[in-house]
Parts: structure tokens; C-alpha cells; sequence
């Protein structure tokens, strides 16, 4: 039984996550992306696969189970079939069972009262959320991206179905100049601020002045980008990571890629540099994430207790702490010295679709599919603090470099900031 009811979360979460999916095709029409469609018929396939093999368990309950499958004439058959005086005793056995059917469920909320969870407890080391929010800001479509300024002072919001990138002043909301960039579904700001990167559908990145919002160059990829990072500490380094499962590092001002890191055996889905600029962490659809030195082509070391996809990696601004989020409805945090899984999150409804973790270490958020985002503090309660307000998926989340404001964006079309206690 125990299986049979793995099999069925199983099915039910893939299933909210193929609706997820085919909402948004529907958006994108004919231009949907090939990788979604890719995406779609993956989940299809697990669905059937797992209904088969849920279909294989029920049917092979025990003799006295399949009881249940023997057929009973209902009785308005019997009414039907029967004449004469029978035909009346079957009708006035119909109407009996249809009243007293109506009787029962007329008394079914007060022998079968509806459960109601109670809400979870405050964590002791986390202020309620009431009050946390500052500001929310409407793209009116579903946000692909955001990003802080390096210096902190703007905010930069993408939607993959807009033409345009939002920027707006972090200190009093105020709209700037947009970026008239159409579809953007990734990008990065250069370690000092002068540079922004973005993927778009297409087997391509294109690189643009942020002081004149101009585009000055193209990458051309050879297959959909999933994510972009600049190395910390080189303008001039840039990790993309593809659907196809690889992840290509360039030199911006040259025209081919300098090496590319094989390993994952399913589209990476994330990526991040740890502060030394020579160490890189990779999330896959393949459930495990990677870490990679920019030296080597293969993975220095792979982690692999997740269970599902990993949405979204990050590390600590000291590197020794990397977390992980992931579709298993975990977040998990490990020690980058020997790595070691130290502790995991696992206080969650649903899958984590994004995750952020302050620059300290000290602050861990997550992002989920009922729009919620929850946070902890490290070495503290399990318990989480629980943020609402989006009432789509939370696609991404930020830190800001302070680690004093959270930002969420969401596939309800609005980017909403948040205050951090410390």
C-alpha cells in the first residue's frame, strides 16, 4: 500500500507540474520553445509510465480485494426488467434508496466534518512576515528573471513574454529607462555592473552596455540556454548552461566557447560561481547537482541525494556553504570543505521551483509552486517563516548583496521586495 500511495503523490505532482508546463505553451502559441515541448513529453511519458505501474499494484490485490470488481445490477435496471406487480415493489424500492441516499448526505458535514490543517507554529527565530513586505511591482506576464545592480541601487525584472526588461530604483520603486529586450528568460550582470548578459529562446546570448542599453555582441550557443553567470572576479569569463546538459564557458569578446563541461545527463537547469571564481555549481534535470573546475572538462564532484530535479543552486559569499533546491520539495545545504550534506529543509508543500542564499549563509528562502516563499535561518528552527502574497509559481528569487532584501518574482506577473530580519 505504501507504494501505491508513492505511485499516486508521484502522478499528482507530475501532473501539476505538466498543467504548469501547457499553461505555458498556451502563452506562447506556435513560438513555443522546443525544449518546452521536449519538457512536456518527458512529464507525458513519466505520467504513463507511472500509471502503468500503479494500474500492475491494483491489480494485483488479493481475491478478497477484487470482490469490490463484482458487478451489481443497479436497481433501475431491475425496474426496467421487472412487469406487473414486481415492476411497482422494484419502483417503490428505487424511491426508498433515493431518499434515504438524501438523507444520508444531508447529515455528511456532521458525521464527516471537513479537516482543517492548523497553521504552523512561528518560528521562534523569525519575525511574523506581516509586515515584511515593501513593495510589489506588475510586468502584468510571467517573470522569467530578476536581478540586483552589483551596487545594489537597481532592480531588473524579465518577463520571457514581453518586450522589454523593467529596471526600476530600489530605494523609492521609481521606473528607469527599459532595456527593449524581447523574451528574455536568463541574465547576469558583469562583477562590476557595466556589462548585462541575457538568454532568449534561441541558441543565443546577447551582451549589452548597461549604461547605454545598448547591445554590443552575440554568443551564439548552439542549442537553448537555461542560465547565465559571470565569473566573480573576470568581466571577461561567462558560464552558460544548456538544455541539451552541458554547460559552455566563454571569453565574451570571442566568437567560440574555451571549454565545455560534460557530465549532467539531462538539461541543466541552473548554475553559479563560487566567490573564488574557480569553482562552478551546476543543478540538473537529472536530479544531481555538479561542481566543476573551470580547469578541468569533467566534474570535480558530483551530489546526489536529491530525487527529483534540482531547480536552483547557490553558494555562501564565503564558498563554503552550497545550497541546493529542489523538485523533491527539499532544500539542502552542504559543506563545500568536504561535501558533506550538513542539513535539509524539508517543511515544504510542493516542489521548490526557486531558492536564494543570503551572502552570509546565515539566511536560506524558498520559492514554491502555491506561491509561497519560505525561509530559515541556518543551524535554527526547522520550522519555516512563511511569506504570502504571489498567487503564481515563485519562478525566481534574489538576495540583495546586503542579504538585507529578498526579492520574488512570479509567474502571477509581479515582483514583490522584501525586508530581512537579521
Amino acid at each position: 500500500m505504501s507504494r501505491v500511495r508513492d505511485l499516486q503523490s508521484l502522478i499528482a505532482k507530475h501532473t501539476r507540474s505538466l498543467q504548469k508546463l501547457k499553461e505555458q505553451q498556451a502563452l506562447f502559441g506556435i513560438h513555443t520553445p522546443h525544449h518546452l515541448l521536449i519538457e512536456i513529453e518527458d512529464i507525458e511519458a513519466e505520467i504513463e509510465k507511472l500509471q502503468v505501474e500503479l494500474a500492475n499494484l491494483e491489480g494485483g490485490k488479493s481475491a478478497s480485494d477484487s470482490l469490490d470488481n463484482v458487478p451489481v445490477q443497479p436497481v433501475w435496471r431491475g425496474l426496467y426488467a421487472a412487469k406487473g406487480k414486481t415492476k411497482f415493489i422494484w419502483l417503490a424500492v428505487f424511491l426508498l434508496t433515493i431518499a434515504a441516499i438524501s438523507v444520508v448526505y444531508s447529515f455528511y458535514p456532521a458525521i464527516n466534518p471537513a479537516q482543517i490543517s492548523p497553521s504552523p507554529p512561528a518560528s521562534p527565530d523569525l519575525p511574523p512576515p506581516g509586515d515584511l513586505l515593501m513593495t510589489t511591482i506588475s510586468l502584468a506576464d510571467v517573470i522569467s528573471d530578476i536581478g540586483f545592480t552589483p551596487d545594489g541601487q537597481f532592480l531588473f525584472a524579465a518577463s520571457a513574454n514581453q518586450n522589454q526588461i523593467r529596471v526600476v530604483r530600489v530605494a523609492d520603486g521609481k521606473a528607469e529607462e527599459s532595456f527593449p529586450e524581447p523574451g528574455v528568460i536568463a541574465m547576469a550582470f558583469s562583477p562590476d555592473g557595466q556589462i548585462l548578459a541575457t538568454a532568449d529562446w534561441g541558441p543565443e546570448i546577447k551582451l549589452w552596455h548597461v549604461a547605454d542599453r545598448k547591445p554590443f555582441h552575440q554568443l551564439n550557443t548552439t542549442n537553448s540556454p537555461s542560465s547565465v553567470a559571470f565569473a566573480p572576479a573576470d568581466a571577461q569569463v561567462l558560464a552558460i548552461g544548456l538544455w541539451d546538459g552541458t554547460i559552455q564557458l566563454w571569453r565574451i569578446d570571442q566568437t567560440e566557447p574555451y571549454r565545455i563541461l560534460r557530465g549532467h545527463t539531462d538539461g541543466v537547469t541552473s548554475i553559479a560561481f563560487a566567490p573564488d571564481g574557480q569553482t562552478l555549481a551546476s543543478g540538473s534535470k537529472d536530479t544531481t547537482a555538479r561542481l566543476w573546475r573551470l580547469t578541468e572538462d569533467q566534474p570535480l564532484y558530483t551530489l546526489r541525494e536529491h530525487h527529483d530535479r534540482v531547480a536552483s543552486v547557490a553558494f555562501s559569499g564565503d564558498g563554503q556553504i552550497l545550497a541546493t533546491g529542489s523538485w523533491d520539495n527539499t532544500v539542502k545545504l552542504w559543506r563545500m570543505s568536504d561535501h558533506t550534506l550538513i542539513q535539509t529543509f524539508d517543511s515544504l508543500t510542493g516542489p521548490v521551483t526557486s531558492m536564494a542564499l543570503t551572502p552570509d549563509g546565515q539566511v536560506v528562502a524558498a520559492g514554491l509552486e502555491d506561491g509561497s516563499v519560505k525561509i530559515w535561518r541556518v543551524g535554527g528552527s526547522a520550522i519555516p517563516q512563511i511569506l504570502t502574497g504571489h498567487v503564481g509559481v515563485v519562478e525566481r528569487l534574489k538576495f540583495s548583496a546586503d542579504g538585507q532584501t529578498l526579492v520574488s518574482g512570479s509567474g502571477d506577473g509581479t515582483v514583490k521586495l522584501w525586508r530581512v530580519e537579521r
